[in-house]
């Protein structure tokens, strides 16, 4: 499988920064509440968002974890989703599998924490 390089999603981010209407499409707003909805508990210590894009559904798992690591490949979009989102929350430029350990926390299928040791105190 051949993957699209960074620069490419760097570069639309800079055309349009919300380039699928996260913040506009309802579509895309009915999707956050049913994620949202589907979580089996208030609140989770660690929570692990892969392909944040601009942090939208971020905003909302962060105000649900202790901790929440968002990841996206795009630098630039990035950097859009750090301008409204808390302290707490660490974005993350890669791809979960190229460089990380994962294992689904035993809370949630959708939730992550990381195994690496030191990584995330407990």
């Amino acid at each position: 499988m051949t993957s699209l390089p960074r620069a490419y999603f760097d570069d639309v981010y800079r055309e349009n920064p919300d380039p699928w209407g996260f913040r506009t499409r309802s579509y895309e707003a009915r999707k956050r509440e049913l994620t949202m909805a589907m979580l089996p508990d208030p609140a989770y210590r660690s929570v692990f968002e892969p392909g944040c894009s601009i942090g939208v559904l971020s905003a909302m798992l962060a105000k649900r974890s202790e901790r929440l690591l968002a990841m996206d490949i795009s630098a630039q979009a990035l950097k859009i989703a750090a301008a409204g989102l808390p302290s707490h929350v660490e974005l993350r430029q890669g791809t979960p599998m190229s460089s990380l350990s994962w294992c689904c926390s035993p809370r949630s299928a959708t939730t992550w924490q990381r195994t690496t040791a030191g990584a995330w105190p407990s």
